[in-house]
């Protein structure tokens, strides 16, 4: 059962009259600790929900009710922050102004992002059709593609590129570690290789630690898969 805040108008003349904070508040739930917006998502893999209309453009409902909490952003701090890391939350006292600088920060740490770009790939991009764990199974999977394309509801074409290795999520190479605990993207850029072409070579069916210490000029004079 929802806890709303805000009794949500039946009428489109009262909803109109309602100030920006009042329809944020109208679709709301408390969930813990957070008051948790049941609006609509601001786009595709996007985490974070509308909230209204104002002077003809679309506002967030986070930056909405941190302006209603704190005031109008200040100079130089554009960015409504959480302190809960829920980015769904329009709670006044989970929300601050920061700078774009703090923003970062926050996602890196938080793990939204590395190094600058979005995580959202594999089974947590929001046009997915396949888990993670579904695409291990046509991975292993010897039945023909054709009949295993059709039992997951993708094209043939999805299921040979997994099949070949050729589709590897960003996050897994970033996650890989080698026997001495550093992560592949470490080793890889000490190395000079670089992550992009690391990464490459594991989709190919390279080992983790050929695919981050053999230089790029000799990749031909080396044994490839693991």
């Amino acid at each position: 059962m929802t806890n709303n805040v805000w009794p949500i108008p039946l009428r489109l003349t009262e909803w109109n009259a309602l100030t920006p904070i009042e329809k944020v508040m109208a679709r709301t739930e408390r969930v813990g600790e957070c008051l948790e917006s049941r609006s609509s998502l601001t786009g595709t893999g996007s985490e974070y929900r509308n909230g209204a209309w104002i002077d003809g453009r679309p506002r967030m409902a986070h930056v909405i009710a941190c302006e209603a909490a704190h005031g109008p952003a200040p100079a130089g701090k554009p960015c409504a922050l959480h302190t809960c890391d829920n980015p769904s939350c329009v709670r006044g006292s989970h929300l601050y102004w920061g700078d774009r600088a703090d923003n970062t920060r926050d996602k890196v740490v938080r793990g939204r992002t590395t190094r600058g770009r979005s995580i959202n790939v594999g089974e947590r991009h929001g046009m997915s059709k396949l888990s993670d764990r579904q695409r291990d199974e046509i991975a292993a999977d010897t039945r023909p593609q054709k009949v295993i394309s059709e039992d997951y509801g993708v094209t043939q074409g999805t299921v040979s590129t997994i099949q070949r290795r050729r589709e590897v999520r960003r996050g897994d190479a970033l996650r890989v570690r080698l026997p001495d605990g550093r992560l592949l993207q470490t080793v890889a850029n000490e190395s000079g290789v670089g992550e992009k072409t690391a990464r490459a070579r594991v989709s190919r069916g390279w080992s983790v630690e050929l695919a981050c210490t053999v230089p790029i000029r000799k990749d031909s004079r080396h044994v490839l898969r693991s």
